[in-house]
């Protein structure tokens, strides 16, 4: 991709499945792999930035033990896995996430820096008009995510047994992924981080603030919802019903 002032950016989604999903009770199988419509929930995520010609590659993060597997469901529901690569995942999210950029560092043959889209596998619902906005504030800004205005009244507990505080709600947003940066920027964070940081810093827009660099707001869609519990699948599937009619 060129942007305005000429200055040529690679593109990567990376779509971070690394995890074990063990909220979703009663399956043995990663939240990530299970069936939605016609395939895996990891899928429709990877399929929307395929559809993106802007992406250059993306690049799925998963568990070490379903690395084959899940190259196994990309090579049977995806018609093209040129621009696709599989990478397993680490310790933790900030472990795989970094698995994931030296997956894309390969790629970067010619030294211009990359736009990279971070996504949870887990969200099958991304659009069209929040990757272009993505792509578009990281490659501007540096760094930023997906958001939507809260609905609910927040409620803040110190103790979880007392409310210490009910911050306003018009100045609270719910986060959702896409959370998109410069590689450059986000590659060089994360390698400055101390180790009591890297246990503390668990979200890579976490690790933007603590190093200063501001974190535009992209705005969401309230179906880009995230599946973490059983009663998810439920909700998913009336939205892709609905999507799709």
């Amino acid at each position: 991709m060129v942007i305005g002032n000429g200055e040529k950016l690679y593109v990567f989604a990376l779509v971070l499945g690394g995890g074990s999903g063990r909220r979703m009770t009663g399956t043995e199988m990663p939240k990530q792999y299970l069936m939605l419509g016609d395939r895996p929930v990891i899928l429709h995520s990877v399929q929307r930035f395929l559809l993106n010609e802007k992406v250059d590659r993306v690049i799925m993060v998963c568990p070490e033990d379903h690395l084959e597997y899940t190259q196994a469901l990309a090579a049977k529901y995806l018609k093209d896995i040129s621009r696709v690569s599989v990478t397993s995942g680490g310790a933790d999210r900030n472990a795989s996430l970094m698995k994931g950029m030296l997956k894309a560092q390969a790629f970067m043959t010619d030294g211009s820096d990359a736009v990279v889209l971070t996504h949870d596998a887990a969200r099958p619902f991304l659009t069209d008009r929040i990757i272009e906005e993505n792509i578009a504030a990281a490659a501007a800004y540096s760094a930023c995510t997906t958001a939507v205005s809260a609905v609910d009244t927040i409620m803040r507990s110190d103790d979880g047994q007392v409310i210490s505080e009910i911050p306003k709600r018009s100045l609270m947003y719910q986060v959702q992924t896409p959370q998109s940066f410069r590689f450059s920027v986000l590659f060089g964070a994360m390698n400055s981080l101390s180790p009591e940081e890297l246990g503390i810093l668990t979200d890579a827009c976490g690790i933007m603030q603590a190093k200063g660099v501001p974190v535009r707001l992209v705005r969401g869609e309230n179906y880009n919802i995230k599946l973490t519990y059983p009663q998810d699948m439920i909700t998913a599937e009336g939205i892709l019903k609905s999507l799709s009619s």
